[in-house]
């Protein structure tokens, strides 16, 4: 069951409530939910600062909790999917792709 989000006003100034760490401009390129339903994949373009992929936790009640901010490893992740407990994000500038592990219920690198 999940809430309907009121539309925003394009001309209202709006502060990141989710990810309080970020600052910086950013642009998300894609947003996945788990097979399950029960989290929810973000990335974070940074434009003129880092790039990072975020998870959240979707609540009974449809709302999301913050769970897991990590760093993209490498610059600009456009498409990601998940592979089992595997996610696999495509680094747009880096030409890199980035594996992380979501088994523990956070967002591991897997390093080779």
């Amino acid at each position: 069951a999940f809430q309907e989000i009121p539309s925003l006003d394009p001309s209202a100034s709006l502060a990141c409530r989710l990810c309080r760490c970020f600052t910086g401009v950013s642009a998300a390129a894609e947003i996945l939910v788990s097979a399950d339903g029960s989290r929810l994949f973000a990335s974070n373009r940074g434009i003129f600062s880092s790039s990072s992929l975020a998870m959240f936790q979707i609540r009974d009640d449809g709302r999301l909790e913050p769970s897991t901010f990590v760093p993209a490893m490498g610059a600009m992740p456009r498409h990601f999917t998940l592979h089992g407990t595997l996610l696999l994000a495509g680094l747009e500038r880096s030409g890199a792709l980035a594996i992380f592990d979501t088994s523990g219920g956070d967002l591991v690198p897997v390093t080779c």
